[in-house]
């Protein structure tokens, strides 16, 4: 059963002062959902690796092989394997269009 936390509930805790209940309700109720969690997962993978080569395009190259992992492997989560593809091109091109100054 996937809890689903209310806006009420939610502004209720920001209205209390509670930033890190209203953090915590945000997490549980967004892990309702295997596409946050893969989001996180490819988030955990292609962050440490753009810190290690400072490089964009194999970042987007990297989105690209997940996405389409994502959606062979699991076509539940579809929408963000669609997102990481359109991230990972939307990447590629910003390289090819941008002019680089030093």
């Amino acid at each position: 059963m996937i809890a689903l936390i209310s806006l009420e509930q939610l502004n209720q805790f920001i209205y209390e002062g509670d930033l890190f209940g209203f953090l915590q309700a945000v997490y549980a109720s967004a892990f309702g959902t295997a596409d946050i969690f893969y989001g996180f997962v490819s988030l955990l993978i292609v962050l440490p690796l753009y810190i290690r080569t400072k490089s964009l395009t194999f970042c987007a190259i990297v989105w690209i092989l997940l996405g389409s992992f994502f959606i062979v492997a699991s076509p539940l989560v579809s929408g963000i394997a669609i997102l990481l593809v359109l991230m990972g091109i939307a990447s590629l091109l910003y390289k090819v269009f941008m002019r680089v100054r030093s």
